[in-house]
């Protein structure tokens, strides 16, 4: 069900790159031309992210952060296809301000929970590298083209800051919902060495498993009772 998700994820920036390439070949103002290029690059690099995953999740790496996986996978099919159609009944034009409005509009659902979620929870797998990190200077890059070609109309920028905020909310649901997710659940342990059998079937120290699933750090020290075992000769 993940590998679904990822490539309903992957499919909707692929559709989102395809539409800015779009507007900017029909953008009369080179400069106007090359702002759409730079949103073109950004969501490249979102498309590599979902490419990079879906790659791990071949591998059998990757583990699931979603507890409704069907719902998620739902919701994010009907997204897909609203895209589709925006871009089908679009009537592509060299006017700015119109292609601001449309593109606002496909960032609003750019935002659902489970891009941040997927951002934030899988960007360990990626080496720390993920769209999390440069989403806010995507949507803000939108509204420097606004006050540039727009002259700080009120309403874009509004609709603007919306975005910003959508994302920042966003962006911290997805933190919070990993935090839930932190050992949560049955973890299974072996009676005798101790070591933390693992999703994916092997087994590892309980400090490392604790590491990989948390924030949290280790310090060592000595119970009274191993002191006793260990040192009595000395006490």
């Amino acid at each position: 069900m993940l590998r679904d998700i990822l490539i309903v994820c992957r499919t909707i920036d692929q559709m989102a790159e395809k539409a800015y390439r779009t507007i900017s070949s029909k953008a009369d103002v080179n400069d106007q031309k090359l702002f759409w290029r730079e949103i073109c690059k950004d969501e490249q690099r979102h498309i590599a992210y979902w490419e990079q995953l879906l790659r791990l999740e071949k591998a059998g790496t990757l583990q699931n952060p979603f507890d409704d996986s069907e719902q998620v996978l739902a919701e994010l099919n009907v997204m897909k296809e609203t895209i589709g159609k925006m871009s089908k009944d679009r009537r592509w034009s060299s006017d700015f301000s119109e292609s601001i409005l449309w593109a606002f509009r496909l960032e609003s659902f750019l935002l659902h929970p489970a891009f941040g979620v997927l951002f934030h929870v899988l960007r360990a797998e990626t080496g720390g590298v993920s769209p999390e990190d440069d989403y806010q200077d995507h949507i803000e890059k939108f509204m420097q083209a606004v006050r540039k070609y727009l002259g700080n109309k009120p309403e874009m920028l509004l609709i603007g800051e919306i975005l910003s905020t959508s994302w920042a909310r966003s962006k911290e649901l997805a933190i919070q919902y990993a935090r839930i997710k932190t050992l949560n659940g049955l973890i299974r342990i072996c009676a005798s060495c101790k070591q933390v059998r693992t999703d994916k079937g092997y087994w590892e120290q309980i400090e490392a498993y604790v590491r990989r699933h948390s924030e949290a750090k280790f310090s060592h020290g000595i119970c009274p009772e191993c002191a006793q075992k260990l040192y009595s000769e000395n006490l």
